[in-house]
């Protein structure tokens, strides 16, 4: 998720009007327009600024916690793949001799 839609979402959370986030954060409301709609990427300075506007960390804005823990999912899901799949190449492994001996048979019978 980019800056802006978090900052997007931290403001349309907030009790607060966008006019209201501007002065405590000492930016115009213009800019912090621009920084919400991603004309303008903000500073660090002012992202500081709008987060404690708004009674936040300023971390926030920059954690992708949710794509992290989607994709630390997709890492366990493929690792339970992966596992499975060298479950089936064990079972292939036992099996193919006992196929290749069949065929020897079946070729002496024919």
């Amino acid at each position: 998720m980019k800056i802006s839609d978090k900052l997007r979402e931290a403001v349309e959370a907030s009790p607060l009007k966008k006019r209201e986030i501007a002065e405590r954060a000492g930016i115009t409301q213009v800019a912090l327009s621009k920084y919400i709609s991603g004309v303008v990427q903000p500073k660090q300075e002012n992202l500081t600024k709008i987060a404690k506007a708004l009674g936040m960390d300023v971390s926030a804005f920059w954690t992708e916690e949710s794509e992290m823990a989607q994709m630390m999912e997709e890492l366990r899901e493929w690792k339970e793949r992966a596992k499975q799949a060298e479950d089936q190449l064990e079972k292939l492994k036992k099996v193919i001799p006992l196929i290749s001996e069949a065929n020897s048979i079946l070729s002496k019978i024919i």
